[in-house]
């Protein structure tokens, strides 16, 4: 997409609460904020990556001050409220755990708050007790435990997220507390102010081909958000049936939508037309395709026989301009009859729904995010 908004940059991040002496640097000290979405964006210029429209989500954003393994120092995890409760419980019982062993003199007392990230090809660790695991998605999962190592005097909560590698964190008692809180604040604040959805408006769909005969989905929609850059139009994203993705957006003008769908019916009563006439008749008219309905700079509608079957006839739907945004150099799509009578009807209702839905108005650098904590907090 062109344009995004409320991701959280890579930049700069305030580091608070790093290792003080008594821990080896070797473990790399952490710093976590604990972010949520105040507004979503769902649109096809505006855009949130990595989140379930249906979800409010809160994210974890984990920093270190120096490179692990080469692979970076600066991690990204979202969770939906659900998933965020069940991991407060796990810390939870890990603190409970934790305190257990201290009053069993087992371990001495760490009043420090600190997270450190532990690679595992390079820590020592041995796990105490295993309090917990969860999906995460449906291939990964997040895992809760306590664990000793060797050069830190008492036990660490420990926080197993999956990446695109496995990525460990440790927890000093007082951090995982203060984490806790934390999140703790983070779910309070979405039960009391839920996450802003801006969609657009989509009011349906239908099947073309491409020149190479491969079905793409036409979605007509009406723009969620209007500013003062961006004028609210009706769009036609045309995506792939099979990946999902989008290949191409073209936005009408108010001109455009009030006679592109009249050009459609026409266009399809021709194809109709010419399909009832018999064999003999139909190649004394032949001569007359492509028979051009609208030829301009930005658009243009023909019937013409299908590419790839000389024998049938379709509209021929053709954007070439500044108003497309294209992923690929394939901008001729192929619809029957039927299809661009529908895609007419659509059309006409997306254009209605303008009047009767009215947009959101974008405000220039509204924040969309809200940092609830950065953590650990000075010890």
């Amino acid at each position: 997409m062109s344009k995004n908004t409320g991701i959280k940059s890579n930049g700069k991040k305030k580091q608070t609460g790093l290792a003080s002496n008594n821990i080896n640097q070797a473990l790399h000290p952490v710093t976590c904020d604990i972010e949520i979405q105040t507004i979503f964006y769902q649109t096809t210029f505006h855009f949130t990556p990595n989140h379930d429209i249906n979800d409010n989500v809160i994210t974890l954003y984990f920093s270190t001050l120096e490179d692990i393994d080469d692979c970076g120092s600066f991690y990204e995890f979202s969770f939906s409220l659900e998933q965020g409760k069940k991991l407060v419980d796990s810390l939870k019982l890990a603190i409970n755990y934790v305190d257990e062993l201290e009053t069993n003199n087992q371990f001495t007392n760490q009043d420090s708050a600190q997270i450190l990230q532990l690679p595992l090809k390079k820590a020592k660790q041995k796990r105490l007790k295993l309090i917990h695991k969860f999906a995460y998605s449906p291939v990964s999962e997040v895992l809760v435990d306590v664990v000793q190592t060797p050069i830190v005097s008492s036990p660490l909560v420990r926080l197993i997220l999956p990446d695109y590698k496995i990525v460990t964190y440790g927890f000093t008692k007082k951090a995982a507390q203060q984490f806790i809180d934390g999140m703790n604040n983070a779910l309070e604040y979405l039960k009391q102010n839920p996450t802003q959805i801006i969609s657009d408006i989509f009011v349906g769909k239908v099947i073309a081909n491409t020149a190479f005969n491969k079905s793409v989905y036409l979605q007509v929609g009406v723009d969620g958000i209007c500013g003062m850059d961006q004028p609210r139009s009706v769009f036609i994203n045309i995506y792939d049936g099979a990946a999902g993705y989008i290949r191409m957006s073209r936005w009408f003008t108010n001109q455009e939508i009030l006679i592109v769908p009249k050009i459609l019916e026409k266009a399809a009563s021709e194809v109709v037309n010419l399909q009832t006439l018999t064999a003999q008749d139909f190649i004394k008219e032949q001569h007359k395709l492509p028979i051009n309905f609208l030829v301009t700079s930005t658009l243009m509608i023909a019937v013409d026989k299908l590419p790839n079957d000389a024998e049938s006839l379709g509209i021929k739907f053709v954007f070439k301009d500044e108003y497309s945004y294209k992923i690929d150099n394939n901008d001729v799509f192929w619809l029957i009859a039927d299809n661009a009578r529908e895609l007419s009807k659509l059309m006409t209702n997306a254009f209605a729904a303008k009047k009767t839905h009215p947009a959101h108005k974008l405000i220039p650098n509204q924040p969309t995010t809200l940092i609830i904590a950065n953590l650990p907090l000075s010890s």
